[in-house]
């Protein structure tokens, strides 16, 4: 049968058919991929918070965030993380320890019974300081903020901050903890001594928290920061006496004795002595220890002097000190008994004060 009209057969292109169903797969597995996908960002922050949550329960957390309150002069923060009736006690302990050849019981009741006194004012501080933080501060009356600068808590933080002492916490060096209890080790840098510290402290485990309990070996500690603190001062002031030598010289002279008295006794012993101004500034006031020793380098008379008349540059000025002698005096007898041939002077300067009003002065402790 023939017809009339032309039949066109549409050929199907398979390029054409796969693509149209892989557009209608991918609408198919895109809902697959969403969750997924929200499974992945809910497991993250899964993950981040339970980290967050276990941070907040570790050493490092706690010893973090006394660093924090301290810098930020946050009380409550830091009694949060720091048992002061536990440490405080411990300190002190550790320091009478340390000087037990020097402090006595009498001493270390006292030192206890201020202990228990700071305890309690430190325990009661977060409620009278709330608005304690360096932000808040700036709405308190000078009365408030007199009184939170006395208070124990601010101690502390003078303490700290001077060599704490001025000190500057550098790193964590190490915690070890075993159950509830923690050893950590914390690197400070002292600035005043150029010089880094290691302290270590225990910690106990709060619950959900730690806490600062003790301060491990603290005489050893002290014994390190007192060598550094040593160690800065004699170099301080080995320079102060080179400037001093420059200015005035000591000048010993031959030690004689005056005559005997009834007893066979000698009245005194006399010392003379020459200053001499080697500088260009003239000397107004000099002090010092005359100091008084035998041929084999013991000491046999440590005594203050001072002088205080003006001395020009280039001048030189002759001095006499006597000593008294006294009957059952340990050091008269044994200046008594010493030949004079075997006794020297010498002259330990501690201060010179110019005409112009500038000084050279030994230092006692380290200026902070």
């Amino acid at each position: 049968m023939k017809y009339g009209g032309q039949i066109n057969i549409h050929k199907i292109d398979p390029a054409e058919f796969t693509v149209t169903e892989s557009r209608q797969n991918r609408k198919k597995k895109r809902p697959a991929k969403k969750k997924w996908l929200a499974l992945a960002v809910l497991a993250l922050a899964l993950i981040v918070g339970g980290s967050c949550w276990y941070w907040t329960r570790t050493p490092y957390y706690a010893l973090y965030q006394i660093r924090q309150s301290i810098e930020k002069q946050d009380v409550r923060l830091f009694v949060k993380y720091v048992d002061i009736e536990s440490l405080l006690p411990g300190l002190i302990t550790q320091t009478l320890d340390a000087n037990k050849k020097t402090v006595g019981r009498q001493d270390d009741e006292t030192l206890v019974s201020l202990a228990s006194e700071f305890i309690d004012k430190l325990k009661a501080a977060p409620k009278d300081t709330a608005q304690s933080t360096a932000l808040s501060n700036r709405f308190l009356t000078d009365e408030k903020k007199r009184e939170l600068d006395s208070s124990p808590f601010m101690t502390l933080v003078h303490l700290y901050r001077r060599g704490g002492q001025g000190a500057q916490w550098r790193n964590l060096e190490s915690v070890a903890w075993d159950g509830d209890q923690a050893l950590a080790g914390i690197t400070f840098y002292h600035a005043r001594l150029e010089a880094n510290l290691l302290l270590e402290v225990k910690m106990k485990d709060a619950g959900s928290y730690w806490r600062v309990s003790e301060i491990h070996d603290l005489p050893r500690f002290l014994s390190r920061l007192e060598e550094l603190e040593q160690s800065k001062l004699t170099a301080l002031n080995d320079g102060i006496r080179q400037e001093m030598a420059q200015a005035l010289a000591f000048e010993p002279m031959p030690v004689n004795r005056g005559d005997w008295d009834s007893l066979g006794l000698f009245k005194e012993v006399r010392f003379p002595y020459r200053l001499k101004n080697v500088g260009q500034r003239a000397i107004k006031e000099t002090s010092g220890f005359i100091i008084v020793s035998n041929r084999e380098g013991k000491v046999l008379l440590r005594q203050p002097m001072l002088h205080s008349s003006v001395i020009a540059p280039g001048e030189a000025k002759e001095e006499l000190w006597r000593r008294d002698i006294v009957p059952f005096r340990r050091q008269d007898e044994l200046l008594q008994d010493t030949p004079l041939e075997q006794i020297g002077i010498e002259w330990e300067m501690r201060r010179i004060v110019f005409q112009d009003g500038g000084q050279l002065k030994l230092y006692d402790s380290l200026p902070y």
